[in-house]
């Protein structure tokens, strides 16, 4: 019966072994699973910091470009503005200088005409200029819309990957 029971005792300590060493190699795959995963999680995290940088890089050159279109587009406005004193101060001269010649209803009327002109040019450029700050603000849009959504990507890439 003794010599039965150690039989059964060895067999017990062998399986006790087998089962530490299976324990012992589940523990060490477990460790190269979450240093690979660590590796992995540091790397998209660069990523994500790059793409990071990346957006607001593209946000400041973006922000540039409107600043220096609305600082031309100001420029514009008062050589604009300039123009229609001009074109008013020659309509108002040209009043005074011809008010009893025959021609100055004739010339009158072009002046007129010219600053229906600046002021439509005017208004066609603040509708051209609308339009050009809508297109960056798209553009804008699109690619900070994109960026977002590969940081998303990337965020969610990563938390299955955890």
């Amino acid at each position: 019966k003794i010599q039965a029971l150690e039989e059964r005792n060895a067999i017990l300590k062998s399986e006790l072994d087998a089962e530490r060493e299976r324990l012992e190699q589940l523990h060490q795959d477990h460790q190269d699973v979450t240093n690979h995963l660590q590796r992995d999680l540091r790397a998209k995290s660069t990523r994500i910091a790059d793409l990071q940088a990346t957006l607001r890089s593209v946000e400041m050159d973006l922000q540039q470009t409107i600043q220096l279109r609305e600082e031309a587009f100001d420029v514009y406005k008062k050589e604009v503005a300039d123009r229609e004193a001009y074109a008013a101060s020659e309509m108002h001269r040209m009043t005074e200088e011809l008010n009893d010649n025959r021609s100055f209803k004739e010339r009158k009327s072009l002046l007129e005409a010219e600053l229906l002109d600046v002021r439509k040019e005017v208004s066609d450029l603040k509708v051209r200029h609308e339009q050009e700050l809508g297109d960056l603000k798209r553009e804008h849009d699109l690619k900070h819309a994109t960026l977002h959504a590969q940081c998303d990507a990337t965020i969610q890439e990563k938390e299955r990957s955890v």
